[in-house]
């Protein structure tokens, strides 16, 4: 049986989110077995999000990025920090390849697919076989937004320029200096359940989807919402109170894609994921800008289109959701497609 090894990102959920969405279809119209190589937050959710399919999916718990590093009570870079970061995760590179070429010797792995981990190319290499880039953004160009220096960054350049194919998705980050082949492929998003769909929409209408990623962390009040007879969805440590009924969702849940596509309106951290998911679902939406190196280029497309409103950090400290609700829908974004089958198609076209 063939395998597609996949190296995902364990900087930020997002990158497995959408990792799962590609990972579903091949599992559902393929016979391909699936090797998952991230973190053990990652696996230990894809265990749960793909239970049905586990007897072809093998799991490593491999660190697959040098982690940023963030100065504390904040969204600043250390820079330092992570550059020390980087050079560790260079220096043992050639070692994590050797580890990752004897859990994959006997199997016949026909593609190797990284979102956009340089570990899943060094191994696409060593074993021969041709390896498919998908992502938003590469390390080289978000380390350069950092201020690391180009000497330290220079070898993830070299091997984004070694891919076969990179699939850039839609409102990717400028990619400068990016030599191998590309192509625009579009959104990205899991596959919604009708039947949650009903049930969430009968029960919890109207209804806001509260997702703030780690910004939740950093401060110790709460947020005030305003929402007579209105629901609230809230992921993470988001604190809500005020005129509202709050339906906190639990940290292991699955499938919070469908909470997303059945609520009227959402307010979230601007990470790739979830803005393509409240684009393919039609669902009206609003960002909260953090950290400009990571999230600039994303809310200043979005902004610029009219497909969604912005606020400052600053703002979170009450949400007036009918208000926010009239904004996001006069802004009338565009239902984007799921590109979903078309990458899978592009990744069995590589797999030979």
């Amino acid at each position: 049986m063939k395998t597609i090894a996949y190296y995902i990102s364990d900087a930020g959920f997002g990158h497995m989110t959408r990792s799962l969405a590609i990972i579903e279809h091949l599992l559902e119209t393929t016979e391909h077995d699936i090797y998952i190589s991230g973190s053990e937050v990652q696996t230990d959710y894809t265990k749960i999000y793909l239970a049905s399919h586990l007897d072809r999916i093998k799991f490593d718990k491999v660190q697959t990025d040098a982690r940023t590093v963030y100065v504390d009570h904040s969204f600043e870079v250390d820079v330092k920090a992570t550059e020390d970061n980087i050079r560790e995760f260079l220096a043992g590179l050639g070692e994590a390849v050797e580890t990752e070429m004897l859990r994959l010797k006997h199997r016949n792995v026909a593609c190797v697919v990284t979102d956009l981990s340089i570990l899943g190319i060094k191994v696409a290499k060593a074993l021969g076989r041709p390896v498919v880039g998908i992502s938003n953004y590469t390390w080289y160009h978000r380390y350069k937004k950092y201020g690391i220096g180009e000497e330290l960054i220079a070898p993830y350049l070299e091997a984004y320029n070694e891919m076969d194919k990179m699939l850039t998705l839609g409102l990717s980050d400028s990619m400068d200096g990016l030599a191998c082949p590309t192509e625009q492929v579009g959104f990205v998003a899991r596959k919604t359940n009708s039947a949650a769909d009903r049930m969430l929409r009968t029960s919890y209408w109207p209804s806001a989807y509260v997702s703030i990623g780690q910004m939740a962390n950093y401060s110790e009040k709460e947020i005030a919402v305003d929402f007579p007879d209105g629901h609230v969805f809230a992921t993470g440590n988001v604190k809500l109170r005020g005129n509202v009924h709050v339906a906190p969702l639990p940290a292991r849940v699955g499938n919070t894609q469908d909470y997303v596509a059945s609520s009227s309106m959402a307010i979230i951290k601007p990470g790739w994921a979830s803005v393509a998911e409240c684009l393919v679902y039609g669902v009206p939406f609003g960002v909260v800008k953090t950290n400009r190196a990571e999230d600039g280029e994303i809310v200043e497309k979005l902004v610029k289109e009219g497909w969604c409103f912005a606020m400052d950090l600053a703002e979170l400290h009450t949400l007036e959701i009918h208000r926010l609700y009239r904004v996001a829908v006069h802004l009338r974004a565009p239902k984007m497609p799921n590109s979903v089958p078309g990458i899978v198609q592009r990744i069995l076209d590589m797999a030979v």
